[in-house]
């Protein structure tokens, strides 16, 4: 496994510790289990973008008119 290094502000470190506690986890384990989901996150959001673009470019994206958004 990899080592990560990182600076956070002191309120942060304390909720880290707090959650890590309630869960009887250690640190390590709240911070990837939240990066993991982050990350996981990020790339759903990516593909639902990519995949949104890729129907406006095949013609087949059910867009809105702009005045219907407003």
């Amino acid at each position: 496994m990899a080592n990560l290094t990182f600076r956070t502000d002191e309120e942060t470190k304390q909720k880290l510790t707090d959650l890590a506690t309630a869960l009887d986890r250690s640190q390590g384990w709240v911070i990837n289990a939240a990066l993991e989901a982050y990350l996981e996150h990020q790339r759903w959001i990516g593909d639902a973008i990519q995949a949104a673009y890729d129907g406006v470019e095949a013609g087949t994206a059910n867009l809105i008119p702009h005045d219907d958004v407003k």
